[in-house]
């Protein structure tokens, strides 16, 4: 029947019976309309017959003839047609959203069986759950996969509905920019909704321009959070810092700062340090529950024999931890086999020079020389090396790690030596140990360039010496003694306690034999900022304050130490040489310790800070002591820079340029390196002629935005999110994510374009039909005629 109405009418493009094809007219009348049409033409043909002559069968056939074609010209007026409607329907988008940080890992989720998983398989498994919905909503809607950490990126969807997520390793989340991103990427398309897959960690907050964009149209904001709700304790290390070289079988001090983040109070935990070749633990230290905060712990290695040794510095938490990523750090320590290099000068043959020269020839893995020093410049020595004459340049004070200076007369040293001795300490990291004496220290040594490395001010007494003790008093080490391991004498809290001792407390003044008769007296008030007290001076009678008696204070690249009496002599009385074994040796070694990374050799290589963020600079110094280097005289020389990671690109090479002076007699090279990246990175010097002469240095560079320091996650930021979307706002829990597709809203556009039109008043139908409709009534009128 549509074939045959399609050839009558001669229609091609818009056939009968096609989906959506209706007859209309173009210029529709009402019915009414009509009514009066076909009323008016019955009329006209009526009065057009009606006083004619014939039948009144034949007229009426021909009146209707004519009523027919007067209504089918008023038919073709109004232009009949067929038309199909144009409608376009614009689906609605949906951005989901899916977190792709590090902080995934952490474990502070549960399974259905309470088991505790990890965030990233507490979000798989939702989404999983929630394929079939998502694969529905992808039907009839365009959904949008963005995977965000610093920053979005598209996720490619895998059939099942749901993305190919990857391995969450982004080390920073910039929920504000995805969600600006997201924005961007619809902008111009009808959004419906925004699902947000996220654990709230973040370093932004979505801009106001954000808000005010998803309000004012509409966008509905669903977030189903990942991880705890509650906020769980986290345990990580902080600062560990750790000496580049040692003497074997020192004592090898790291210290270690533990970090404790998150509310309430956390687990305790034990701090260990691990050889990790071995995997013995040489050392461990605890951590007590408690709120957050920070904790300075000391950890303590010694190694017999000279080589490259790497400790592992572990966080072992007794109960749940956050995060075990930011819980081990790996640290080397260059283990040398050579004696400690010690010069001692005092100016007369005290008991306490007396002692302490014969301790210093006794200790095996000390060479000293000692001197006394006269007035008329004579000196007379008892050394293990014999000083054929006083240091004067820098050069010559490199033979030394350590120089002990007694009640020596200031001037007894140029100021050409003092100055050489000053920079030999601030330069190459040695060390300085005063000790103090009725005589000449410290009096005769404030206009001395060496007045700089007294810990306290000169200027604060008067005629320059402090005052003495009117009473014996004993010695007590503080905690910051401990924290560097020395003075670990009896009855201190460094050292064993009186019963551990054998009944010996250093601190007791009733033995008699403890009491320090002689003594300075130094208040606190009077030390500079950079000085601590290592060890106080307590009257024995207990009438006062104790003052200052071992003090320490960093000047360079070294250390100075101030001991404000010269009678530990008097502690043999009591235990032999044994307790001024325990007083002097750590303190020397703890001096000589800092001058081995830049001492004794013909190069080192320094860099500062050791622990910085991206973006950071990092000073890079190397200083050359070998002639055959420095006469060749370089403009600069190449160090490399390589992260310690593997699958990493060859090492950077930089250009440390020449800084020194044309009269020093180092050569010092240096540079300013800017990391770009996180990382554990090693720097060395890459120039042939020093590589096997100086020691790699370590850097550690951290991501400004590291969001595994700080780990819990924020549902307090997602819910403050959500709200902002005000009535099309919702929190879903992670379980019930299969129920958002479902409720989110539908804003699909309806678009209407000029409807296609195929007209029939202009086809040949219309023209034969009027025609034979005309003749038809020629003809019976022409018969009416006739007859």
């Amino acid at each position: 029947m549509n074939a045959l109405l399609n050839w009558l009418f001669g229609v091609d493009r818009l056939p009968f019976g096609d989906e959506g094809v209706v007859f209309a007219f173009q210029r529709p009348l009402p019915a009414w309309g009509w009514a009066a049409v076909v009323a008016c033409a019955a009329a006209l043909a009526v009065l057009s017959y009606r006083r004619l002559e014939g039948g009144r069968g034949v007229r009426g056939v021909l009146a209707s003839a004519r009523g027919v074609v007067l209504v089918l010209l008023a038919m073709l007026a109004c232009g009949p047609s067929l038309m199909r409607e144009q409608v376009r329907i614009e689906p609605d988008w949906v951005v989901v959203l899916v977190d792709r940080s590090a902080s995934l890992t952490i474990e502070d989720a549960h399974d259905a069986a309470g088991r505790p998983i990890s965030r990233e398989a507490q979000m798989r498994a939702a989404l999983a759950g929630a394929s079939e919905e998502f694969a529905r909503l992808s039907r009839d809607r365009r959904v949008l996969w963005l995977g965000f950490a610093g920053g979005a990126f598209e996720l490619e969807p895998d059939g099942s509905g749901i993305a190919e997520l990857g391995a969450p390793t982004g080390l920073s989340t910039s929920l504000g920019g995805a969600i600006s991103e997201a924005l961007r990427r619809t902008a111009g398309r009808p959004l419906s909704a925004i699902v947000i897959v996220s654990d709230g960690r973040s370093v932004d907050e979505p801009a106001a321009s954000a808000i005010r964009q998803l309000r004012q149209e509409r966008v509905q904001v669903v977030v189903t959070p990942l991880g705890s709700a509650e906020p769980m304790s986290d345990l990580a290390l902080g600062v560990v810092e750790a000496p580049s070289q040692a003497f074997t079988n020192d004592l090898v001090r790291m210290h270690v700062r533990v970090d404790r983040h998150g509310a309430g109070d956390g687990p305790g935990a034990v701090v260990r340090l691990v050889e990790t070749s071995t995997g013995r633990v040489v050392d461990e230290q605890r951590v007590e529950a408690g709120p957050a905060g920070s904790h300075a712990l000391t950890l303590a290695t010694r190694h017999e024999h000279a080589e490259g040794v790497w400790y592992s510095v572990e966080i072992v938490p007794e109960g749940r931890d956050l995060s075990v990523r930011n819980n081990v750090r790996q640290v080397e320590v260059a283990f040398v086999d050579r004696p400690l290099r010690v010069a001692y000068f005092d100016g007369y043959p005290r008991w306490e020079f007396r002692y302490l020269k014969n301790l210093l020839l006794r200790e095996r893995t000390i060479r000293s020389s000692n001197v006394l020093l006269a007035a008329d410049r004579q000196y007379i020595q008892e050394s293990d090396v014999l000083m054929t004459s006083l240091p004067r340049t820098t050069a010559d004070w490199s033979a030394y790690d350590v120089v002990l200076l007694g009640d020596v007369r200031g001037e007894l040293l140029t100021t050409v030596q003092a100055e050489a001795l000053r920079e030999h300490i601030a330069s190459r990291g040695a060390g300085l140990i005063w000790i103090a004496g009725s005589g000449a220290t410290p009096r005769t040594w404030r206009e001395s360039p060496l007045a700089d490395l007294l810990p306290f001010s000169p200027s604060a007494f008067s005629g320059g010496d402090p005052p003495v003790w009117p009473e014996p008093v004993t010695l007590v080490p503080t905690e910051a003694a401990r924290l560097l391991g020395v003075l670990a004498l009896p009855g201190t809290a460094g050292g064993g306690s009186a019963e551990e001792e054998g009944g010996v407390d250093l601190t007791d003044p009733a033995g008699g034999w403890t009491l320090l008769r002689w003594a300075q007296r130094i208040p606190t008030s009077s030390l500079k900022s950079a000085a601590e007290v290592l060890a106080e001076g307590r009257p024995a009678g207990g009438s006062s304050e104790a003052s200052a008696l071992v003090i320490s204070m960093r000047y360079g690249s070294g250390r100075v130490l101030y001991v404000a009496t010269d009678e530990t002599w008097r502690w043999r009385f009591g235990r032999g040489e044994a307790l001024s074994e325990r007083f002097w040796v750590p303190l020397i070694r703890l001096l000589g310790s800092d001058s081995l990374g830049r001492g004794g050799q013909s190069a080192s290589l320094r860099a500062t800070p050791t622990d910085v963020l991206v973006e950071q600079g990092v000073r890079i110094e190397l200083r050359v002591l070998d002639q055959a280097f420095i006469d060749a005289r370089p403009s600069s020389t190449p160090v490399a820079i390589r992260r310690k990671q593997e699958g990493l690109a060859r090492p950077v090479t930089a250009a440390l340029v020449r800084t020194d002076s044309a009269e020093s007699a180092a050569m010092s090279f240096g540079g300013l390196w800017t990391p770009t990246e996180p990382g554990e990175y090693v720097i060395s010097v890459n120039d042939p002629r020093l590589v096997d002469k100086t020691q790699p240095v370590q850097v550690t560079v951290r991501e400004r935005d590291d969001e595994l320091r700080f780990p819990e996650a924020d549902h307090g930021f997602l819910a403050r999110l959500a709200a902002s979307a005000e009535d099309l706002g919702a929190v879903v829990p992670i379980e019930s994510l299969h129920t958002v597709p479902p409720m989110l809203q539908r804003r699909e556009l309806r678009l209407e374009a000029p409807p296609e039109v195929e007209t029939l008043w202009d086809k040949p139908w219309a023209l034969i039909a009027l025609l034979t409709l005309l003749v038809v009534e020629w003809v019976g009128r022409r018969m009416l005629t006739l007859a």
